[in-house]
Order: C-alpha cells, then structure tokens, then sequence
C-alpha cells in the first residue's frame, strides 16, 4: 500500500492553507513517494534473487502440518521466499509488544497467517514482473485495478483481467481453499481473508501481519 503518513506535517513550519503550506505539502508527498518507490525497487530486487533455503524450509515444517505444506508449496519460490520473510517479520514485531499487548494475541495464528496468506495467487501464477506492475499500477492508479478486477477469458485484455483479479481478490479466493483443511483456525482464516482489507480490523493479528506485509 502506498503511504498514508506524513514524514512531517506542513502545518508545523508555514500558516496553514497557504500558498507556502500547499507547496510544502506537495513537496512531502513527493518525498513520501520517492520513499515508497525506493522500497518497492528494494522488494524488486529481493524478490529476484529469492531462494527458499534449507533453515526456511524448517520453518515453515516447524508451523505448518502436513496438509497446509501441501497449500504452500504450491506457490511458486518467489512467493513462499516473500511469505517466510514476513511471518519472521511478524514475529520480530511480536516479540517488541509488551506481555500484557502479547496475551491479547494469539502468535501461532499469526505466524502460520503469515506463511498462508499469499495461498490465493496459486490459481494464477501471475509472474514476478506482472506483480511488480500490478503494485505500481494500483499505488498510482487504485480505482484503475478495481475497475478490471473481473474474469472475462474472451476480452483481448484478459490478462489484465486476471492480474487484477488475482492482486485485489487472492485473499478471499485464499479464504475459500484455506477453509477446506480444518485444522486451519478462525483467525488464521481471517488474516488469509482480509490481509489486504484496510476495512477490517478484526481479528487484532491482522494490523500486525498488514505491517510485516507492507515491509517486505
């Protein structure tokens, strides 16, 4: 997701509603921008040279009973690479709450969340560059991709179609295979359902698991 706090407010340092305020705030959301662009060339980058590597594998084992392997190792390296990086997130920023913040929480949830919730992009298998344009597309453009976010197989742009079908709706689409193995729990469901909502606060895992997304 694109940015949605300010580095600094314009109104600390010029008369609010200014001609001077209005510049300085187009000039901090051009630095927001520019932050935000360096970050995703950065997951660029990342994402190229991923390797699931031996001590990733474990991990994943570690969390995960044999059924919902079987749901991640369906997903192409490059997306079990990234889904790995933000569960080991998600437990960095676990571990920095304080106990009384941390029993309101359920970590196992959280983590196997976090290793599932990309499950819904298996159908598409979209490639590592039509994702890349799918991010920059939606952070310019948001209404653009809902606006195509419908299968239609017979338009000459059904692959636009499916690319953002799959980047608006792989959560739910994920939701719908996660719900048939029944050792996966309420929350886990709902953090593979919602992760890329920002409408749902519920269950509390989910704010966690957005931030360790957006990070990486």
């Amino acid at each position: 997701m694109p940015p949605t706090t300010k580095i600094f407010s314009p109104g600390k340092f010029v008369t609010p509603f200014s001609p001077e305020y209005f510049l300085l705030y187009y000039v901090i959301d051009f630095l927001d921008w520019r932050q935000y662009m360096l970050r995703r060339f950065k997951q660029f980058f990342w994402a190229i040279f991923s390797k699931m590597t031996d001590k990733d594998r474990e991990y994943v084992n570690s969390y995960l009973n044999l059924m919902e392997q079987t749901l991640f190792y369906h997903l192409d390296p490059i997306t079990q690479k990234h889904c790995v990086r933000v569960a080991r997130t998600c437990e960095k920023l676990f571990d920095r709450l304080d106990s009384e913040q941390q029993s309101c929480l359920n970590r196992e949830a959280l983590i196997k969340g976090a290793l599932l919730h990309d499950i819904g992009k298996v159908s598409f298998q979209i490639s590592l560059l039509e994702r890349v344009i799918m991010v920059m597309v939606n952070a310019l453009f948001p209404g653009l991709v809902k606006k195509y976010a419908y299968l239609d197989y017979r338009s000459p742009l059904s692959w636009w179609h499916r690319m953002c079908h799959s980047y608006l709706y792989h959560g739910e689409i994920g939701w719908n295979v996660a719900r048939t193995i029944n050792t996966i729990d309420s929350i886990t469901l709902q953090l593979i359902r919602h992760h890329h909502s920002q409408e749902h606060k519920i269950p509390a895992e989910i704010e966690i698991l957005r931030l360790a997304d957006n990070l990486n």
